[in-house]
């Protein structure tokens, strides 16, 4: 796996998960900068768009780095 890092989200009933899509599939980055500028983006531009009182937070995410199959152990 080339890309290293995700966007995090906190639910109620999972704790921490992924729940960032490309085309269905798990949105990853290469870089812990590359993640946290694209974080700020969205979060920026869901606040620009959203109506009152709907407004979202940075400390809604969180960015880690993703472990591949033989760093687990």
């Amino acid at each position: 796996m080339s890309k290293k890092y995700e966007v995090q989200t906190f639910t109620l009933c999972d704790g921490w998960i992924n729940n960032w899509t490309v085309d269905g599939e798990p949105e990853y980055f290469n870089s812990y900068q590359e993640a946290d500028k694209c974080l700020r983006e969205d979060v920026k531009d869901w606040n620009l768009n959203c109506e009152e009182g709907c407004e979202d937070s940075l400390d809604n995410y969180r960015i880690i780095k993703v472990k591949n199959k033989k760093e687990k152990k």
